[in-house]
């Protein structure tokens, strides 16, 4: 995932100072590829502070994990407003070519989601950018990205997720969600979704957003962004059973601006 230049910094044209095939100068823009999201290769670390991760594994794209036992909490909950938060999640550091990318940055993290109807539980999978992933406190994890759920044996969910609430869209002929989150100047600022049917090709069905109201309250300092996978309960009134498996697949892809070249 290369840092994009957007514009020429010499006479504001779009497409950079480089010349490159096709016409329009500077780097491509047109159909970057995405990052497939595998738990299982060796890039991410998982933090489970109550270890509630059993196994996990993936085939063919999809990503399943198989649960211990798991009470009903909002501590495990990431829809939801309480600021403790001990749900499990995978995390690493975006690093976009070789730069790291940090809390000031201009950041644009656009993701690709999909929840399984086959789960055997009611459940929850995020996919965000976020400053401290390795903490409880929501105040300080900072994720802003999207959601989806397994609301049914009929039925999932796909949508936007910023701090620590989410809006989706829920249908029996729901496919894949596609969300595009923006965060600047150290502003957790939010994301917004289309939620595609599942037809082929597919078509959009639904579309929304949800702002974080997070402006300028970062943890202070340059902190570095990270990409994060969090799983949970659907709701704070859910258990799941030792056993039960959720299945979901995931892709980004990000880029920085850098306003002031």
């Amino acid at each position: 995932m290369p840092v994009i230049p957007c514009f020429d910094r010499n006479d504001g044209t779009s497409g950079g100072p480089t010349p490159c095939p096709g016409g329009g100068g500077g780097t491509s823009l047109a159909d970057l590829t995405p990052v497939l999201v595998d738990l299982t290769d060796g890039s991410w670390t998982l933090y489970d502070p109550d270890s509630l991760v059993d196994t996990v594994a993936h085939s063919a794209g999809w990503n399943t994990v198989t649960w211990e036992a798991v009470s009903a909490s909002a501590d495990y909950n990431w829809s939801t407003a309480s600021g403790s938060m001990r749900a499990p999640r995978w995390y690493k550091k975006l690093i976009i070519s070789t730069t790291q990318v940090v809390s000031t940055d201009c950041l644009a993290f656009h993701s690709e989601m999909e929840a399984s109807r086959t789960d055997t539980s009611l459940d929850k999978v995020i996919l965000t950018v976020a400053e401290q992933p390795g903490s409880t406190d929501v105040a300080l994890i900072r994720a802003v990205g999207g959601a989806a759920n397994k609301v049914s044996t009929t039925q999932i969910s796909g949508g936007s997720y910023a701090y620590s609430a989410e809006t989706v869209t829920q249908a029996a002929a729901l496919g894949k969600t596609i969300n595009t989150a923006l965060r600047s100047n150290d502003s957790l600022g939010g994301s917004l979704y289309v939620a595609l049917n599942n037809s082929d090709p597919a078509t959009g069905q639904a579309m929304g957003s949800r702002i974080s109201n997070r402006s300028n309250a970062g943890a202070g300092g340059t902190q570095d962004i990270h990409v994060m996978v969090g799983i949970g309960p659907k709701t704070s009134a859910i258990s799941l059973g030792a056993g039960d498996t959720q299945r979901f697949q995931l892709r980004y892809v990000a880029a920085t601006v850098n306003w002031s070249a």
